[in-house]
């Protein structure tokens, strides 16, 4: 099976060679831990309070003017446990009126991730490949769930182990909704240790100054 990691601004599409599921996850079956994200402080920024107009670092504004914490390798940095936690962005596409195409409106939004299980049915620990693209102990993956809401899994690789999962969750491009999926494949993959809303973090879509 190839292995689907999630790109910098890409959003995940569902190979067809998985064979979907009749039952569709909306995340109800995995219990929610009590979160422990902060806000990453910006220094050197207008809108981050700092009065000035240099801007050191790149840093993702939400819809509200809201800081969520500075751009690197495509990922919002926030902090958890004294650590950095990036969460990778993707690009906001809209239908355009006209050509009822999917247009890309210029902004960006939460990536779409797709979250592996040990179970067949996509209940159970979430998990992740152990693909490390930023250097840092923990990342943090989102979804939506079935009201529309999204929410991120935090993944630690320091926990990473060599299992086979059973099953996963992912968007079906037709309907714009989560189902579960077959899966099989033993490979090196980290847990989820943390859950929590993105509706805390930021209102999208975001932009960058």
């Amino acid at each position: 099976m190839k292995k689907i990691l999630v790109s910098t601004f890409l959003a995940v599409a569902v190979p067809s060679i998985w064979a979907q599921s009749t039952q569709a996850s909306d995340l109800s079956n995995v219990t929610p831990l009590k979160p422990n994200v902060t806000v990453q402080k910006i220094n050197g920024n207008a809108s981050a309070g700092a009065g000035s107009n240099i801007t050191a670092t790149p840093v993702v504004v939400d819809s509200t003017g809201k800081v969520l914490g500075r751009l690197a390798e495509g990922a919002v940095f926030l902090t958890y446990q004294n650590n950095p936690l990036p969460l990778p962005l993707s690009l906001d596409y809209k239908v355009d009126a006209a050509s009822g195409r999917n247009l890309h409106s210029g902004y960006f939004t939460f990536g779409n991730s797709p979250f592996f299980f040990t179970t067949t049915d996509c209940s159970g620990t979430p998990y992740q490949y152990s693909w490390n693209v930023y250097g840092t102990r923990y990342v943090a993956l989102s979804t939506f769930d079935a009201n529309g809401a999204w929410w991120a899994y935090v993944f630690d690789h320091a926990k990473s182990q060599v299992l086979t999962v059973h099953s996963l969750t992912a968007i079906n491009s037709s309907t714009n909704k989560i189902n579960c999926y077959a899966a099989n494949d033993t490979e090196s993959f980290m847990p989820a240790e943390q859950s929590f809303p993105l509706g805390t973090i930021g209102t999208p879509p975001f932009h960058v100054e």
